[in-house]
């Protein structure tokens, strides 16, 4: 499994003594021999005792006895060209005579039990190396194991004994001596003496013949517990490591913790104790607190073990640095386990004391202090971080960075220092700046930072342009100032006079704390009614002083001539409204160009009623005038009163439209109106017919009686031409 493949480098490191695995009655034969190539498990009483094991054990080594297999197995080494499911199985007669000849002391399947003392049954899958009764083991994959052909070795495993009753009529020490002689077969290039036992060579022989026919069968699943990492290093000096993450098909037990406290947070608060359940999911912290024992811990739950299965040497038996590997020989349900191996190293600390200080302490950024730490031999470098936040007040800030890894070269440093533009740093001091970790101690380290207050200024640019530059109003621009205390606002003004060209003005302000915000607005704008804003920008409208810098602000306003509009309107009333003549009214506006000057003509005969017209764009503070040059007066009509034009002049304001109303009032001219006005209001000029009614115009001489006589009828026939014009 994934989870033990750290486990297999950590062995026992004693020397490995010299073993005589066999029991002496089978010694005497093999050294008969010559000395033994193979391990094949030694043949014990079945009354001796179990060792204790680790809690990294999954399974432990029985005693093997006789009922379980064969004893005095003689049997051929191949050499390691050979390739057994390429060649098979040699036929009696067919094993080169140069094949070193072997007495095997045991053949058969050999006995194990779990964490809870069930006994299952395994073979050996790696003969040359040697094992025992008490020798302990864990659960391993394939790969880990680097075992050739397993896939032939778990297809006997599924149709041979003991999982089939395979060969039938065999006795079943018998059939788990052909099962384990045909596995060394594919492990170990093992292959058996024919005229030693006949039958067990033909039983062997039968067995790889149907392997290699049906081909391999694939690795089995295995239980569904881990725990991840399964590996850690822990410092002496007692602080927690993790988080191990368990994954299980349900709740698992703490079955054992050696050297080590297990917790389940990370402040070490919330203790694991043995025999605790632990839910899948679960997150474990593990503090070393014993120097001597091999630190870690486990969890086990009972699960359905696959045969084929296999099981490597935890390292956790005294004098073994090395085992023989075993396969499950048949599903099993017994107690899976998933251990977590800590490393205890020695460790010590540096504690580090930030001092600040100076007039503008409070006001600085972030500081860092870095411990970076190379262990003694070299490796990942160990980093630890001092972090005081922005605006920390003067004063003192440590922490202690414990189990860091003893003779340690450690170098510390300020990445970030607090220096923000607000303040500047008048000193900085770290002593010492290099320290080597001993165990069990702590290091002092004195690091110091003084700030001062630091000052910067703003200038405000104002340009002015645009096509009517020069006409506006006076301009303000006003610049506020807040300290980053909050104290009082410094406001400073740029006051542009009315009428000042196009072109730029500025104003600095200086010494102003670093920190400041200020603020830049216009509260005049120069728009005075002559002339428009077209556009207005303040960039930035809003900036923070910074130590040793003017920050620079833009403002500038675009100037258009401002324009409004002229309406007039005409009204014609009275009761000869309609027998008018024509009207002119001349607007004459006091522009260079005359470009708004225009005549507005109400046709002869209009109807009583408004007529009007509309001049736009005209620049703010023109003047115009409305005469009327012509008013409609004929023969037949005059004015009932005078004409009237109200307002007249009038002056054009920004962004609004002048209102003029002319009216003029008619009615029928009459035989009593004077000849005068009647001439007046007519547009003609001498006397006439109400003249002389008057006596203004009457005749000299002594034909007046003649006159008078033409009067008469001339009157008469006014009177009824006047008639006719009255009931039209």
């Amino acid at each position: 499994m994934a989870d033990h493949s750290s486990q297999r480098g950590v062995r026992h490191a004693a020397a490995v003594l010299s073993r005589a695995l066999l029991c002496l009655t089978l010694l005497g034969s093999v050294l008969l021999l010559g000395p033994a190539a193979t391990a094949a498990p030694a043949v014990g009483d079945p009354d001796d005792p179990f060792p204790a094991s680790s809690a990294f054990t999954e399974l432990q080594i029985g005693t093997v006895t006789a009922s379980l297999g064969l004893t005095n197995v003689g049997a051929f080494n191949a050499p390691a060209s050979f390739d057994p499911v390429a060649e098979g199985y040699p036929a009696p007669g067919a094993i080169p005579a140069d094949w070193p000849a072997e007495t095997l002391g045991y053949a058969g399947s050999i006995p194990a039990r779990d964490a809870e003392g069930r006994t299952v049954l395994t073979y050996c899958i790696d003969l040359l190396t040697e094992t025992e009764s008490g020798v302990t083991y864990e659960r391993g994959e394939w790969n880990e194991a680097n075992v050739p052909n397993l896939g032939y070795v778990a297809y006997i495993l599924q149709n041979y004994y003991p999982s089939e009753p395979e060969p039938a009529g065999v006795a079943d020490n018998v059939k788990s001596a052909a099962v384990q002689s045909a596995i060394w077969f594919f492990s170990d290039n093992l292959v058996l003496d024919p005229t030693s036992r006949p039958q067990l060579f033909a039983l062997t022989s039968d067995i790889v013949a149907d392997a290699i026919a049906n081909g391999p069968a694939v690795e089995p699943a295995q239980p569904n517990l881990s725990i991840s990492p399964d590996s850690a290093a822990a410092p002496s000096t007692g602080e927690l490591v993790g988080p191990f993450t368990v994954t299980a098909n349900g709740p698992s037990i703490l079955r054992a913790a050696d050297g080590v406290e297990l917790f389940a947070d990370a402040a070490g608060t919330q203790p694991v104790l043995e025999g605790a359940t632990v839910q899948p999911g679960a997150q474990l912290w593990a503090r070393s607190i014993d120097s001597t024992a091999a630190p870690g811990f486990s969890l086990q739950r009972t699960e359905t073990v696959r045969e084929s299965t296999v099981y490597l040497y935890d390292g956790q038996t005294e004098g073994f640095e090395n085992a023989q590997k075993l396969i499950l020989a048949q599903d099993s349900t017994i107690a899976a386990v998933a251990s977590v191996r800590i490393t205890r190293f020695a460790a010590g600390a540096i504690e580090v004391t930030k001092t600040i200080s100076g007039t503008g302490a409070g006001l600085q950024g972030a500081v860092e202090v870095l411990v970076s730490c190379t262990p003694p031999g070299g490796g990942a470098v160990i980093e630890r971080r001092l972090q005081i936040p922005a605006g920390t007040a003067a004063g003192t800030s440590s922490a202690t960075f414990s189990g860091l890894p003893a003779e340690s070269q450690c170098t510390i440093t300020e990445p970030e220092n607090g220096d923000n533009g607000r303040v500047a740093v008048v000193s900085s001091s770290i002593e010492p700046g290099n320290v080597i970790v001993s165990t069990g101690d702590t290091a002092p380290v004195a690091a110091t930072n003084e700030y001062a207050l630091a000052y910067g200024g703003i200038e405000v640019t104002k340009t002015i342009t645009g096509a009517a530059a020069g006409l506006q109003g006076a301009i303000v621009v006003l610049v506020s100032c807040t300290p980053p205390d909050g104290g009082e606002t410094i406001e400073r003004t740029l006051e542009i006079p009315a009428g000042t060209a196009a072109g730029t003005q500025s104003v600095t302000v200086e010494d102003l704390l670093a920190g400041s915000e200020c603020t830049v607005t216009e509260p005049e704008d120069g728009d005075n009614g002559q002339v428009s804003v077209t556009s207005s920008t303040i960039e930035p409208g809003t900036v923070t002083i910074t130590e040793d810098e003017t920050a620079a602000v833009q403002a500038t306003n675009e100037y258009g001539r401002s324009v409004g509009g002229l309406r007039l309107t005409k009204v014609i009333g009275g009761p000869a409204a309609g027998e008018q003549g024509e009207v002119i009214l001349d607007i004459d506006c006091d522009d260079a160009e005359g470009a708004f000057d225009q005549q507005f003509v109400i046709p002869a005969g209009s109807l009583a009623g408004g007529y009007a017209t509309t001049v736009t764009g005209i620049p703010t503070g023109t003047t115009c005038d409305i005469t009327e040059t012509a008013n409609g007066v004929t023969e037949e009509v005059v004015l009932s009163t005078p004409s009237t034009i109200e307002p007249a002049p009038v002056t054009i304001l920004d962004d609004a439209t002048a209102e003029v109303t002319a009216t003029n009032t008619y009615r029928l001219r009459e035989i009593s109106d004077d000849d005068e006005t009647d001439d007046d209001e007519s547009g003609g000029s001498g006397g006439g017919y109400d003249d002389y009614l008057t006596g203004t115009g009457a005749p000299a001489g002594p034909s007046w009686a003649l006159g008078l006589g033409l009067l008469a009828a001339g009157t008469a026939v006014l009177i009824a031409r006047r008639r006719t014009l009255r009931d039209r």
